[in-house]
């Protein structure tokens, strides 16, 4: 037998036996940290409010022939995070 072979035959022995857990499963953990006050942070509180603010994250010459979608991060407070353009 070859050495992985013998390996890979080793690690089925020692999940039949219980020694691996086959329903464990690696987890991503994402964070965020801001670098700005929450109180510092814009509050928009209507649409007028987030339109004013996303249309200056628009390129006036390209806006009427490139399709852009953004999103705009909030808080629970209403208080923006971040504008994400995602194409």
């Amino acid at each position: 037998m070859t050495n992985e072979k013998q390996l890979w035959t080793h690690e089925i022995m020692d999940a039949l036996e219980g020694k691996i857990d086959l329903f464990e499963v690696a987890e991503i953990k994402l964070s965020y940290s801001a670098k700005v006050k929450a109180s510092m942070r814009p509050c928009v509180c209507g649409s007028r409010e987030v339109y004013g603010v996303l249309s200056k994250t628009w390129d006036r010459d390209r806006i009427e022939f490139v399709e852009d979608f953004k999103v705009m991060l909030l808080s629970r407070a209403n208080r923006m995070l971040g504008i994400v353009t995602i194409s």
